[in-house]
């Protein structure tokens, strides 16, 4: 058993929390404040969708969904998951936008699941998918069929007893007896085909509950649809009749209204085709008008246009500038100038290295005066006294060795003074070199300027050249190319008015003449329709028209068929299978309770009608059916039951969660406690939620969602 401990909600229906879990755990508060979010977050996330959604899929289940991105999780000792279901939308090529909603799983500790596949069934394994979640208001209310779909959806069927080939075996043993194949032959096949279709719909990787479903809607559909071809198969023997007559009248003229048709077409192209010929002949008269007075109008314009371009001015202006231009190369200044400085920047780094070494030597010799001086000062103190133990008395005199000493230090002292005077004439020297380069490098700078200065200038001047030559260039080509097409616009003046002018008539004659047969055609073709139509009408009856008996056949098999495998047939034995054999066990539970009565169900009444009746056995040895009972023993039965369907079940976490218990008084509410209070070990987490104003209750925890409106439940 894996109790929950954490329930994590995301944008879940504009919840975001994560809640903690002890095992019983009431959620109460106001409507609307998250308590039935809380239930079905927690089915969904072991669920993968909504439980009692239409959809199933990741895009019904982002309909609860308050932004791009929405998770629910759950956590264990041992194990946490969460599902994420994610929104995103892209523009295709052709500007519309795609909406897609994938769901992505986390499951921890990882195995090395890698799949959306792999990590659901390892939830499986850890967890099951086996919540049982019970509205308790909205099952009050329920109709009785409403009720059985509930259980039947809960309790589950025996895949092993009910197979395709079992169901499939037992309709065709139940449905096809011999007396039906002796006297009706052909309803016999109607229902052997009928059997055989539905099994069809039996897709593969469907189990037993999924599969007998599809074949019953698959039945039904038939059935209505056969309905509805008996009753017109009936109504198009007499349409027929009636069209009958009709048809031999359209047939007597169609042929020569046909002939008709195709003369009037005739004569109709003719006259569109003259009357074309004479459009365009009109067309190209005035197209030629057209164009001389186009041709007039830009031989006066160009003539006009006598400005000349001015050649010898701009030939002038190019002179002028190219004696503008002035040749400079400061490239071998700037070369000597820049082996100058190299050779100085070659003495710098020499006498950099002298004064490195003449620093060296001043500190060795400052080091050996000090040396000298402390010997000096040794000596001094430890007069008459040994200078390896000072404990012992020497009488050695060690002053000739102290003059010494002194001298030393002195002759030292010198040394480094005399290299230090050496430095300061080495760095008076670097920096005089220093100096040097920096006026060679000012140097060398200014003529870099002055050359560049002057190159850009000459660029300038070069620049105002090319655009003078380019303006000559253009105004030769542009002469050149206004004289051609001069000559060549007088050319085909010539010739335009050299051919003969043509006059068109009679153009307004042949228009009328195409009118009228453009509506003597319209109307024939009218007529021609209505004649086709009323024949294809007949012919198209006579196709489609199926024969009474076959459809009165298939209409009785779809019906026959819907009713066996309906709550009247296989669907209500899958129940009685299922619940069944968890009578003793509900009743084992009401006992543990304290209601000492026996659980009972019927799907069938006593007049074979159908029927879904279930409740107690009282005291007197009478069946009290679920509606006859208080409230709070309504909850007791249902919690017997959704028990007792768990242990059955028996998934990795049982749990047990009901809404809306504010339908409960307190009293009621007591002791719909205490029997869970009872059965609490065999279950994993319970939760219970509802418009109730309880603040702490022994054993559960209460978790306080909001104010609690007036009148509820304490």
């Amino acid at each position: 058993m894996a109790r929950i401990q954490k329930l994590t909600l995301a944008n879940f229906k504009r919840q975001n929390v994560v809640e903690e879990l002890t095992g019983k755990d009431i959620f109460v508060g106001p409507n609307g404040i998250g308590k039935s979010s809380r239930i079905q977050a927690l089915g969904t996330a072991l669920l993968g969708y909504v439980p009692g959604s239409p959809g199933k899929r990741p895009q019904d289940t982002f309909r609860v969904s308050t932004d791009e991105q929405m998770t629910v999780g759950l956590e264990t000792e041992n194990f946490r998951f969460d599902r994420s279901f994610i929104r995103k939308s892209k523009t295709k090529r052709d500007g519309t936008r795609e909406v897609t909603v994938s769901q992505e799983v986390n499951v921890s500790p990882s195995r090395g699941e890698s799949t959306l596949k792999d990590k659901e069934a390892r939830i499986a394994e850890e967890m099951g998918n086996f919540p049982v979640m019970l509205d308790f208001g909205e099952f009050l209310k329920m109709s009785d069929a409403e009720r059985r779909g509930f259980f039947y959806g809960l309790a589950g069927i025996d895949g092993e007893a009910w197979t395709r080939a079992g169901v499939g075996s037992h309709l065709f043993t139940n449905l096809l007896s011999k007396e039906l194949y002796e006297n009706n032959p052909d309803r016999y096949k109607a229902q052997e085909q009928t059997i055989a279709d539905a099994l069809a719909e039996w897709r593969e990787g469907m189990d037993a509950e999924s599969g007998v479903k599809a074949m019953l809607e698959w039945a039904k559909a038939k059935e209505k649809h056969w309905n509805a071809e008996k009753r017109k198969a009936t109504g198009a023997v007499q349409k027929l009749a009636e069209l009958k007559n009709q048809l031999e009248e359209t047939d007597r003229n169609i042929n020569e209204n046909r002939a008709e048709l195709e003369r009037l077409q005739g004569e109709l192209n003719q006259v569109s085709a003259e009357i074309a010929r004479l459009n365009e002949a009109k067309k190209a008269i005035d197209r030629r008008l057209a164009r001389l007075a186009e041709i007039k109008q830009k031989v006066e314009a160009m003539e006009a246009d006598n400005a000349p371009f001015d050649y010898a001015s701009a030939e002038q202006q190019i002179k002028e500038l190219l004696g503008q231009i002035v040749q400079v190369d400061a490239s071998e200044q700037i070369d000597e100038i820049g082996k100058s400085i190299a050779s100085i920047e070659d003495e710098i780094s020499a006498i950099e290295t002298e004064m490195a070494e003449v620093q060296r030597e001043a500190a060795l010799a400052e080091s050996k005066a000090k040396a000298m001086s402390q010997t000096v000062k040794q000596a001094s103190e430890r007069g008459g006294i040994c200078v390896i133990a000072s404990n012992i008395a020497c009488p050695k005199d060690f002053t000739p060795f102290i003059g010494w000493a002194k001298e030393e230090e002195q002759k030292h002292l010198h040394e480094a003074a005399n290299h230090k005077q050496h430095l300061n004439l080495l760095t008076d020297k670097r920096k005089e070199c220093r100096a040097r380069v920096a006026t060679l490098q000012k140097a060398r700078d200014q003529l870099y300027a002055e050359s560049n200065q002057a190159n850009k200038k000459n660029d300038q001047i070069r620049a105002q050249v090319r655009e003078l030559e380019t303006q000559i260039e253009k105004a030769r080509s542009a002469e050149t190319l206004q004289r051609q097409r001069l000559a060549d616009l007088k050319e085909e003046r010539q010739r335009l008015e050299a051919e003969p002018a043509d006059t068109v008539s009679g153009i307004e004659v042949l228009e009328k003449q195409l009118t009228g047969l453009q509506t003597n055609i319209a109307a024939l073709k009218e007529k021609l329709q209505e004649q086709e139509k009323a024949r294809t009408t007949i012919s198209n009856m006579k196709a489609s028209m199926i024969d009474s008996s076959t459809a009165e056949n298939f209409y009785a098999a779809s019906k026959y068929l819907a009713e066996s495998l309906g709550p009247k047939g296989i669907q209500g034995e899958m129940l009685v299978n299922s619940l069944d054999p968890i009578r003793e066990e509900v009743t084992a539970n009401l006992t543990a309770m304290g209601f000492d009565h026996p659980f009972f169900f019927k799907t069938e009444s006593d007049s074979g009608q159908e029927v879904f009746r279930f409740g107690w056995i009282d005291n007197k040895d009478r069946e009290v059916d679920f509606d006859a009972l208080s409230t709070g023993q309504q909850m007791i039965v249902l919690i017997a039951l959704l028990v007792a369907i768990l242990d059955r079940a028996n998934p990795g976490c049982k749990v047990l969660a009901i809404d809306n218990i504010e339908n409960l008084d307190k009293g009621n509410f007591q002791k719909v406690l205490k029997g869970l209070d009872v059965l609490c070990e065999r279950l994993d987490n319970i939760i219970l939620a509802g418009v109730i104003d309880v603040a702490d209750i022994e054993g559960w925890t209460v978790h306080q969602l909001g104010k609690m409106p007036e009148g509820a439940i304490a």
